[in-house]
């Protein structure tokens, strides 16, 4: 049924052209509102109405034909044939309709930013255009043709007419603004599927710790999977210490190991290997020509083990 309609009014808008007369590279219909429009798939033709030449000044008649060779030379018209069938194949459902109309409006909006580029000094000229062929008949049929008044929102049109076009450092700080998010996206996705990955033989565990040096304490507390290293720093009085453990079973059920390093201004002064239960303090102590660092951690299994076979 769609599709019988889309061609019933593809057919009644040709018929309503008439015999169309070529005159310097146009094709004149025999209404005076039927055009301006783009229309072929393969070698579309410029048609404009029988009054062309007395309704627009050249100026506008000028504008006019720049806005339909864009048309022409984008193949708007063949991916307007893809919209319709489309529509037809997905008939059922409103947004890919609601999607049609957008898609027209943008387009000939981006046909409109085409033209300006290469006009800027004739903004009010193409606004007369556009008013003169909004007070033909708003009633045209859907058509792959690109028609210079398909149902397009001639307010929104205009007011796009005074928007000043970016530049293009401009253009190409958004292409890199854009580019970045997609990438920062993509990675941020990646890591979440790494980090919820099952993993049979790995254990999570919360390790508390209570950091002093310098007089100045800290409380960190991270979350961790066995045999996976994890760091926290700190800096007092210009010296910057840095902590680095991994966490493993040892001995007894509930045996926890603790092995690592202690950096002081990028400079490893101790690798630590503490062992002890989960849930009781491991306690270590550093001296450094009088840099002195206490550090208390408690370990505790967050998820449960895997059951024994």
């Amino acid at each position: 049924m769609l599709t019988a309609g889309f061609w019933r009014a593809h057919v009644r808008f040709v018929r309503g052209l008439g015999s169309l007369t070529p005159r310097e590279g146009l094709y004149f219909s025999e209404s005076p509102t039927a055009g301006p429009a783009s229309l072929g798939l393969w070698r579309p033709k410029v048609i404009v109405p029988s009054d062309f030449p007395r309704r627009y000044t050249p100026a506008e008649q000028l504008l006019i034909i720049q806005h339909e060779q864009v048309h022409a030379e984008r193949g708007d018209a063949v991916v307007n044939l893809l919209q319709v069938c489309l529509q037809c194949v997905f008939w059922f459902n409103p947004l890919i309709h609601w999607a049609a109309v957008r898609f027209r409006v943008d387009q000939e909006l981006a046909c409109d930013a085409a033209v300006l580029r290469g006009n800027p000094g004739r903004r009010r000229a193409y606004s007369q255009a556009l008013l003169k062929s909004h007070t033909l008949s708003t009633e045209t049929p859907p058509t792959v043709a690109c028609l210079w008044r398909f149902n397009h929102p001639i307010k929104e049109r205009i007011m796009s007419l005074q928007q000043v076009p970016p530049g293009r450092l401009r253009r190409l700080a958004g292409r890199l603004a854009v580019a970045s998010l997609v990438l920062a996206g993509g990675s941020a996705s990646l890591l979440a599927r790494a980090e919820n990955v099952p993993t049979a033989s790995a254990v999570l565990y919360e390790v508390a710790m209570d950091l002093s040096t310098a007089g100045a304490k800290a409380a960190p507390r991270v979350h961790v999977r066995e045999g996976t290293p994890f760091a926290v720093s700190s800096e007092r009085n210009g010296v910057k210490w840095r902590l680095e453990f991994t966490v493993s079973k040892a001995g007894t059920a509930d045996g926890v190991a603790m092995t690592g390093k202690i950096d002081i201004d990028s400079t490893t002064i101790a690798r630590p290997s503490l062992e002890g239960r989960l849930g009781e303090p491991l306690r270590l102590k550093v001296e450094d020509e009088g840099r002195n660092l206490d550090l208390a951690m408690v370990v505790r299994e967050v998820t449960a083990r895997p059951a024994q076979p």
